[in-house]
């Protein structure tokens, strides 16, 4: 049968993403207290960060407000990024160092 048509990236959300910025970040920090104690937190704030610009992107503002879209599309993505760390999907990921982090920013 047809495929299901993909909707069209949403890049009118910029503003929607950066303001929620702090929101993905605490709910990243609140998950690395609880994953498993090798894991960098870093790791997780990029998944949190991937999670939040995905929900802007995927956003229909019909479907209801964009803090509650992105924090299904936040925590979907951290522990997506943590059961992958875990070996959930075959093979750990590679490791990355963060540059240029600072909590609280």
């Amino acid at each position: 049968g047809p495929q299901p048509r993909a909707e069209a990236w949403n890049y009118g959300t910029d503003d929607l993403i950066t303001i929620n910025i702090p929101i993905a970040k605490r709910m990243a920090w609140k998950a690395w207290r609880k994953a498993p104690g090798s894991m960098d937190v870093n790791d997780i704030v990029g998944d949190a960060l991937y999670g939040l610009t995905k929900a802007g992107r995927t956003y229909q503002p019909e479907c209801g407000p964009f803090e509650a879209w992105a924090v299904l599309q936040v925590r979907a993505a951290i522990w997506h990024g943590v059961k992958k760390w875990m070996g959930g999907y075959g093979k750990r990921p590679p490791v990355f160092v963060a540059l240029d982090f600072r909590e609280g920013v």
